[in-house]
């Protein structure tokens, strides 16, 4: 067989299954006001549950995530926005392995790629994110000689486990 070049890595896949009764809405000013137009999106995921083209198992599982964004627009063209995001996770359970860090460092990495954006279409960005987390459980992975068959199984492996409460 001949050469055929440097080695190149698969295309990874994020996978999201959401419950039935989840639920997205979006609100969008039609006419501006003096502070500019106002946006939001609020999302409520039940029963979500992520699995990646890693192992094509379990990276994590949530009974409830509520998701709320505020991605208002000032009047000006090319004004500053300052859009948050805020989301609550209740009773998390992710499965964490080396593998996921590079997939996510990659997908960050495609979203950059590409020339700059022209200088009079710059729009500028402010991002404040205020993730919250109650009842958590993060796993990592310590097999041995790091073996691992399915890495959701509590007992076929060896974690390191993380918990953590929401304190009232």
């Amino acid at each position: 067989k001949g050469y055929l070049g440097p080695e190149i890595r698969p295309f990874g896949w994020l996978s999201l299954c959401v419950g039935a009764d989840s639920t997205i809405n979006y609100t969008m000013d039609m006419v501006g006001s003096s502070t500019g137009f106002s946006n939001g999106l609020s999302i409520d995921l039940r029963e979500s549950r992520l699995s990646s083209s890693i192992n094509h198992g379990l990276l994590w599982q949530c009974p409830r995530q509520q998701i709320t964004c505020d991605l208002s627009n000032p009047l000006s063209w090319n004004g500053l926005r300052p859009w948050k995001f805020t989301a609550e996770n209740h009773d998390l359970q992710l499965f964490l392995l080396r593998d996921h860090i590079f997939l996510l460092t990659d997908l960050v990495s495609d979203w950059a790629s590409g020339p700059p954006s022209d200088y009079y279409s710059f729009v500028p960005f402010i991002y404040n994110l205020d993730l919250n987390f109650s009842d958590f459980q993060l796993y990592i992975n310590v097999n041995d000689r790091n073996i691992i068959s399915n890495p959701s199984d509590l007992e076929d492996n060896r974690f390191l486990v993380i918990k953590g409460k929401r304190l009232a």
